[in-house]
């Protein structure tokens, strides 16, 4: 880079403008998810696109996480959570327990668990395949969940409609037991 500002457009063979989330994965590619145009892989000046035709299950892309083991989530914002590994696109969806599809926030927590936070029907932990869903009846202050973060303490955060929530672990564990 020459040191200006670098800008990325469908001109450049961005699959759509309106950019929902972005990460940098461990080995350095930029993921780039976009509202219409599905994911884009940007390495070394190239770009790759995973969208409908190459089996994502939407084009509008709400969230994307690496997890510890380099397969890279995609929430959607309507069709549920993508997982892209070495072997394929694994979606999930209500079918498989999540508790909407209209997907807005992912984080992977210390034990590995992938928490996905939904714009209407709170919260749910997938451990292997067994999803648990929390949302307000169960205490949670909101139902609608922005972003996941992970304290020291191992306490989850929740930005909402309704303010921040800290959900002690204790009381997640003892949810589950």
């Amino acid at each position: 880079h020459d040191g200006r500002w670098t800008r990325l457009t469908t001109k450049d063979g961005l699959s759509h403008n309106t950019i929902r989330a972005i990460i940098e994965d461990r080995t350095g590619a930029i993921w780039i998810g976009t509202n219409g145009g599905g994911v884009c892989r940007f390495v070394d000046g190239k770009l790759t696109v995973f969208n409908m035709q190459r089996g994502l299950s939407s084009n509008f892309v709400s969230s994307i996480l690496e997890d510890n083991e380099s397969n890279i989530w995609v929430g959607t914002s309507g069709e549920g959570v993508n997982r892209i590994s070495a072997s394929g696109i694994r979606v999930y969806t209500t079918k498989d327990g999540l508790s909407s599809d209209v997907v807005s926030a992912l984080h992977q927590d210390q034990d590995a668990a992938i928490w996905i936070g939904t714009f209407d029907r709170g919260l749910n932990r997938l451990v292997g395949n067994k999803i648990t869903q929390y949302a307000v009846k169960d205490g949670l202050i909101d139902d609608a969940v922005f972003q996941i973060i992970e304290d020291r303490e191992r306490n989850l955060w929740l930005t909402t409609t309704r303010g921040i929530a800290r959900i002690p672990r204790q009381q997640i564990d003892d949810f589950d037991a």
